[in-house]
């Protein structure tokens, strides 16, 4: 019976400078054969197989034998039947590839293939008694290879023709010598673990280290596993906490892009307030400013009138006359004149001087007491209105006219308007001191006040103000005459002596 084979070699492996490493080739997951160190000059790295089942390479450092350097998993009947492959190398558990590449990266390892027919089953494994040509890594290039390969081929091809006169009984034994040891080996790898592989004592020292390798392998995948499980939680945390910084980097933004606005708005508030108050004041102002307008051109008016007046005033009238006021005896002496003039007794008394007349032929004094006037007739003193009382039969005097008009003097008419700075006696009698005495206690407590005056001549004289002392002081002002109004709106008035 004619069967198929194939006499794999593994050349080399590329991509781990300054390391020697060891391969371990297993087929439907039982290890077959361990090569160590992987070198041109190790004889076992070629063996014989059959192109069915997947093939697993791994590779790995006898320096660091917990280190996988790199694996790689396939289908037998993928591989060529001849030539040189390059197959690359995975550091991850999947390794499985589907199909041949064209170009491979480092990590990687080259295989040689070459098909064999034989017609018996039983002719064995004999790849291993075939001298085996070395390859250097100084060689360059895959042409140089392929003159090699040719060779060996031929140095097989003339081994094969030797073998086959050797004896079958012999080549059997070989054979069925190498499938139990297979066989044996392959049901330790599935029966018992790999620690207590380790222990034995049959096996080789670079077994057991290499099996020492492939526990602490996969012990290290396992905790591999668990750092890439563990890597890929803290990523999502990692993203779920950026997404919160994102999000509250956000808010931020959002809070001072208002807050910002809020302060635009008040500033545009306060400058809107402070337009208004500006312009209420400038309103006010305007206001203010009108007032004035009207208040200067009355007062230009007011100008224009008393400088037309000054204009018709005639030269020759006496400027002094005009502006002298009247002296506190002239005011009391023209209010008596009133009084007696209003009630109708003027011609009873006949004035000698200031505040001295004449009644009935008997010379009397005047004076002011308490608000009312005051007679002295030799060293008796009475009221006017007594004095009129007493004399009014004998002198058929109109005594029924002043009791119709209330009997009131002209100094208490004129002391109900005063104010509380009026200066009264405290008394309200009259004592024992002279008449005299009293007009000059009168004309002291008024104090009127002097001004200087321009006279007629020019010259400046002391004058009282009285215009400025008639609302305060108990001065007697005329009463009303019908001829001629001398009071108006309390104010003491006098005819201009121009016309």
């Amino acid at each position: 019976m004619i069967t198929d084979t194939i006499d794999l070699s593994i050349v080399r492996a590329e991509g781990f400078d300054h390391l020697k490493v060891g391969c371990y080739i297993s087929i439907n997951d039982q290890i077959q054969k361990v090569i160590s160190p992987l070198t041109v000059e190790n004889e076992e790295n070629s063996f014989e197989l059959l192109p069915v089942g997947i093939l697993r390479l791994i590779v790995k450092s006898l320096s660091f034998p917990n280190e996988i350097l790199g694996s790689v998993s396939l289908k037998l009947e993928l591989l060529p039947k001849e030539g040189l492959q390059w197959l690359p190398l995975f550091k991850t558990a999947k390794d499985t590839i589907y199909e041949l590449p064209d170009e491979v990266d480092s990590p990687k390892i080259l295989l040689f293939m070459n098909s064999n027919k034989k017609e018996d089953a039983s002719i064995c494994h004999i790849s291993s008694l075939s001298p085996v040509i070395e390859l250097t890594e100084s060689s360059e290039g895959e042409n140089e290879l392929e003159e090699i390969l040719y060779l060996s081929k031929k140095n097989d091809c003339n081994l094969d023709i030797s073998t086959n006169t050797l004896s079958n009984d012999k080549i059997l034994k070989e054979r069925k010598i190498y499938e139990n040891s297979i066989e044996k080996d392959s049901n330790v790898f599935k029966t018992t673990p790999i620690k207590e592989i380790y222990k034995g004592s049959d096996l080789s020292k670079s077994d057991k280290e290499n099996i020492y390798t492939l526990n602490k392998n996969e012990d290290s995948e396992n905790e591999l596993q668990k750092s890439k499980i563990k890597e890929v939680s803290l990523m999502q945390l990692l993203e779920t906490k950026d997404k919160e910084i994102a999000q509250m980097n956000s808010q931020i933004t959002s809070l001072k892009l208002t807050n910002l606005n809020l302060e635009n708005e008040k500033k545009q508030w306060n400058s809107q307030q402070a337009s208004k108050t500006s312009s209420k004041k400038i309103e006010s102002l305007l206001k203010e400013i009108e007032i004035l307008k009207q208040k200067l051109a009355k007062s230009e008016t007011q100008k224009s009138e008393l400088q037309a007046n000054l204009q018709n005033m005639n030269p020759n009238d006496s400027f002094g006359e005009i502006s002298k006021p009247k002296s506190v005896l002239d005011v009391l002496d023209e209010n008596v004149t009133s009084f007696l003039r209003a009630h109708r007794i003027e011609s009873y008394f006949s004035k000698q001087q200031e505040l001295s007349y004449t009644f009935k032929g008997k010379r009397i004094y005047l004076s002011i007491q308490n608000n009312r006037i005051y007679c002295r007739e030799g060293e008796s003193i009475s009221t006017i209105e007594d004095l009129i009382k007493n004399n009014a039969l004998e002198y058929n005097l109109p005594y029924q006219n002043l009791i119709y008009n209330g009997l009131n003097s002209p100094a208490q008419t004129v002391h109900k308007r005063m104010n509380s700075n009026s200066i009264l006696m405290e008394s309200s009698t009259i004592s024992d001191k002279s008449f005299e005495n009293m007009n000059k206690s009168y004309c002291d407590n008024v104090k009127v006040p002097m001004q200087r005056s321009k006279s007629s001549r020019g010259n400046l004289q002391n004058v009282p103000i009285l215009s400025q002392y008639r609302s305060k002081s108990p001065i007697i002002t005329p009463l009303k005459d019908s001829s001629k109004p001398l009071r108006k709106s309390g104010k003491v008035l006098q005819k201009p002596p121009f016309k």
